[in-house]
């Protein structure tokens, strides 16, 4: 991996980690990685049990799903694109950081209304 490179990584981690602890309010930071060696996640976080791989790229093909989701969506609801690959039957969401609470305390209050 080229210098440049690298250093792109290393500034959306750092990107990343301060996103993640404005949404949610967790504290994160870089992990320290040695070439992406023993399954290191990049973001150290006060999550226990979250394991988070960030991937800056000059285009994600998903988030022009997302642009729809937002295009489309009611003023005040929370866009979210469910994704799969044919064959898999796993189905993946994406989420804005900035709507993960609200969408966090809609599943909470369709828990607390079972």
């Amino acid at each position: 991996m080229g210098s440049l490179s690298r250093q792109k990584g290393k500034r959306a981690e750092r990107q990343a980690a301060t996103a993640l602890e404005r949404a949610i309010g967790c504290e994160a930071r870089r992990s320290v990685q040695y070439c992406g060696a023993n399954a290191d996640a990049d973001l150290s976080t006060t999550l226990d049990g979250v394991h988070f791989e960030v991937k800056a790229r000059k285009a994600h093909a998903c988030l022009r799903f997302y642009a729809q989701a937002e295009a489309d969506a009611a003023t005040d609801d929370i866009p979210v694109v469910l994704l799969r690959e044919n064959g898999d039957v796993r189905v993946f969401a994406l989420v804005d950081l900035d709507h993960i609470r609200a969408l966090a305390q809609k599943i909470l209050d369709i828990g607390a209304t079972r």
